[in-house]
């Protein structure tokens, strides 16, 4: 008997969650305030256009005139501030022949990578001790994902420029450079040989070339 009234509440109370929730689907970054663990406090909505939805960093190819030939355009949130909240994040990487995206981690995201030119090599190394290498050669169209915080890398193996798009579970899914990590900083050269195995002298060549100190 009390079946139409349950079902009453319970219509007014999904109508009300949804409400909320919609209210609260994007939030715009204002990247004057503090970034936090749950992301940046919203830009005021009466602030808030069309053009804040769109980005156009990926529109042309970005310079690829270093060591690794090499170019990442980001859209993580600090780039783009409608990812704000959303769990999404993009970077498009130009490749020249023989060009490498070095051993690198994202600690808080899951990665796809899409091939849109070219031929590339690409892989990750398990976790847990395991330390298998997972690679494939792909090419136009092919698809890869990548799981959260594991080492992985790509490499352009063709002979033309090779263009991807990897896309992020995560608005800021972080990333670390192995060679960043080991060479450009102060770490002490003894300490990374004692912690690697790479010889005193091979690290100081090392962090001459990529910055380091020490």
């Amino acid at each position: 008997m009390h079946t139409p009234f349950l079902l009453l509440v319970a219509l007014v109370l999904l109508t009300t969650f949804s409400s909320s929730s919609y209210a609260a689907d994007f939030c715009v970054a204002d990247l004057t305030g503090q970034q936090t663990p749950y992301g940046y406090p919203c830009k005021n909505r009466a602030n808030v256009t069309a053009a804040d939805f769109v980005f156009s960093g990926f529109v042309s190819p970005g310079n690829t005139t270093n060591p690794n030939k090499l170019a990442l355009t980001r859209a993580f949130v600090n780039h783009f501030p409608a990812l704000n909240g959303l769990n999404q994040a993009a970077v498009r990487v130009d490749m020249e022949p023989d060009g490498v995206v070095p051993l690198h981690s994202h600690p808080y995201s899951s990665e796809m990578v899409f091939v849109v030119e070219g031929n590339v090599t690409m892989g990750f190394i398990s976790g847990l001790d395991s330390n298998i290498l997972y690679a494939n050669k792909l090419s136009k169209g092919q698809v890869m994902a990548i799981p959260q915080g594991f080492l992985h890398f790509q490499h352009n193996s063709g002979t033309t420029k090779a263009v991807l798009f990897v896309s992020f579970a995560s608005s800021d899914p972080g990333v670390q450079f192995i060679t960043g990590a080991l060479f450009r900083n102060a770490f002490p050269s003894f300490l990374v040989d004692k912690t690697t195995g790479i010889s005193q002298a091979e690290v100081q060549r090392l962090k001459a070339r990529f910055g380091g100190t020490e």
